[in-house]
């Protein structure tokens, strides 16, 4: 199934909370549906054994959009609250060639902005969990019994620069947000646990 035209998406609807300013800010959509290379959220082998599930995320699934100013980020990133919603029911091929699958984002413009950016690279961030149903556990991603992140860097046009642009979409993605089995708290106590124990071990070994 080809891509819908999402201009509806991003419209009125999309600018609502959009930062006043102008100044050091880029625009972008989130959207995983309409960029190049586009992916869909999707469950890790594991997790679809012991859900039931298929590859593709449903609407059970939310996500969110992050950012962090600069390439290669791995922390410090800006969590933007108000882009909490569930992937599409849409389906398509995982970027242009896989299966075809559902799990997509179809977000519009990120409220706000990218804050502070004026040119180059951004590491952008997608995270991704079951906020309902089989696995929600507490149905937040910190709470969720499955979630998954996915990292990449990604520029913004200088068109997508200023709060009155017309938004970007991703044009560097280059995969998607696998959603995991959550180790529960007791099991990571353990692994802990059983490397104290090894390294204790080895150093009576040593001495």
């Amino acid at each position: 199934m080809k891509r819908k035209v999402i201009a509806t998406i991003i419209g009125a609807t999309g600018l609502v909370g959009m930062a006043v300013s102008s100044y050091g800010q880029g625009q972008v959509a989130f959207n995983t549906y309409a960029s190049t290379g586009y992916f869909p959220v999707t469950y890790s082998a594991q997790a679809q054994a012991l859900l039931g599930v298929g590859l593709g995320a449903g609407p059970n699934v939310d996500v969110e959009f992050g950012y962090a100013l600069g390439a290669g980020q791995t922390s410090g990133f800006t969590l933007v609250p108000a882009t909490i919603q569930a992937v599409g029911t849409d389906t398509a091929k995982i970027n242009g060639s896989g299966p075809v699958v559902a799990g997509y984002i179809e977000g519009g413009i990120v409220p706000g902005g990218i804050v502070g950016y004026t040119s180059g690279p951004v590491t952008f961030e997608i995270l991704a969990w079951v906020a309902s149903g089989n696995g929600a556990g507490g149905g937040t991603f910190a709470t969720s019994l499955y979630n998954g992140t996915f990292t990449w860097t990604d520029s913004i046009p200088a068109a997508s620069v200023g709060s009155t642009a017309p938004a970007a979409f991703f044009s560097a993605l280059t995969g998607n947000a696998v959603l995991n089995p959550v180790p529960e708290p007791t099991t990571l106590a353990l692994a802990g646990l059983g490397g104290l124990a090894s390294l204790v071990a080895l150093r009576r070994k040593n001495a």
